[in-house]
């Protein structure tokens, strides 16, 4: 809504601006991304703004502050050392390098976004939409704008942003509103109109088959297991973790979805983690008196606290790792509980 406001607004709206301001910071709040998919356009009604009416910069600094702040504020209690991120998000900032890094596919960037390497990738590309920009018979001044903004923004996030296809895909959105400001006579493309039709009938006999599995887990305790199973990444493997470990116990787990352990459970991504400046880390696990490590590895010797874990306790069978995406490859592998001496972590952390 806020760049169909300012592309629509030749000339200046003091009060489509206030709109649009309001909804920039709102969305800059939500996610990451979205700080940096507000920030080109933002910049712009700054410019405009200050070429129109002065005296309402002031009203729209005093209005990022009012909106903005119980955000930053929230930021810097998160964090012990303050950098300069953290005004915007307490995520370590090694995460955010690792997010930076990480692609949905082996494919070289921006190719990964619309080229799948395998047949069970082929939900983690865009497809090819963009295409029909290269039909369209006359563009308006308006749909440049908003081109060159979409443009511009996405520049900005293959710079700064996560190589995924999924935070791309708002700027397909983006261009959707471009339409708007086209006519008709621009795009009479018949041939991908009769092309979305194969489309529409996947789309719509696969919203049925899904509705039909999972509605009924909505009423029926052992069909929602049964789904989850199938479904869940590791929802197996955390019920067999549940069935084997003592209540009452604190667990630190190798495995993600911890809201599936019936336990109080401690996530540990060891490819992440760097103990070494990680104190606070360090005395979270002594207080919370972690007592058992749950992983899918039985090779201890490139894991962090390797010498913190104690012996074997107990050790599953081969489980049917779960995909949602029917297209990919399932494999079977083996979860294993160790001890976890967390009365030595002052000495067994490298």
């Amino acid at each position: 809504m806020a760049l169909y406001l300012y592309v629509k607004d030749k000339g200046y709206n003091r009060k489509n601006i206030i709109i649009i301001s309001i909804l920039l910071i709102g969305a800059a709040q939500f996610k990451l991304s979205f700080l940096l998919s507000s920030s080109i356009l933002g910049f712009l009604i700054l410019i405009k703004t200050f070429k129109n009416d002065k005296k309402n910069i002031l009203f729209l600094i005093s209005l990022f502050v009012i909106i903005f702040f119980p955000k930053v504020f929230y930021n810097l209690s998160q964090v012990n050392s303050f950098s300069l991120v953290n005004i915007f998000t307490p995520t370590p900032k090694f995460f955010l390098e690792y997010l930076q890094n990480f692609k949905d596919n082996n494919n070289i960037f921006p190719l990964s976004l619309f080229i799948p390497t395998s047949i069970g990738t082929i939900s983690t590309i865009l497809g090819f939409h963009l295409l029909l920009l290269l039909f369209l018979k006359k563009i308006t001044y308006q749909f440049k704008q908003l081109l060159i903004i979409t443009f511009l923004t996405i520049v900005l996030h293959s710079i700064l942003g996560q190589q995924t296809s999924r935070l791309y895909f708002e700027f397909i959105l983006w261009i959707g509103v471009g339409f708007f400001f086209l006519e008709k006579k621009s795009f009479n493309i018949k041939f991908f109109n009769y092309a979305l039709i194969p489309q529409l009938i996947f789309i719509f006999a696969s919203s049925i088959y899904f509705s039909a599995s999972s509605i009924p887990t909505f009423f029926n305790l052992e069909k929602r297991s049964k789904f989850m199973e199938i479904n869940s990444s590791n929802y197996i493997a955390f019920k067999w973790v549940n069935e084997n470990i003592p209540d009452n116990t604190t667990i630190l787990s190798d495995l993600r979805s911890i809201s599936f352990y019936k336990h109080k459970a401690i996530p540990h991504e060891n490819i992440l983690n760097s103990f070494n400046n990680n104190q606070e880390y360090i005395n979270y696990l002594k207080l919370n008196k972690a007592q058992f490590f749950i992983t899918k590895s039985n090779n201890l010797d490139d894991f962090s606290f390797k010498d913190c874990f104690g012996d074997l306790y107990k050790v599953s069978d081969e489980i049917l790792i779960a995909r949602r995406n029917p297209f990919n490859i399932t494999h079977k592998e083996k979860v294993y509980i160790y001890y976890f001496n967390y009365k030595n972590l002052n000495f067994c952390v490298n």
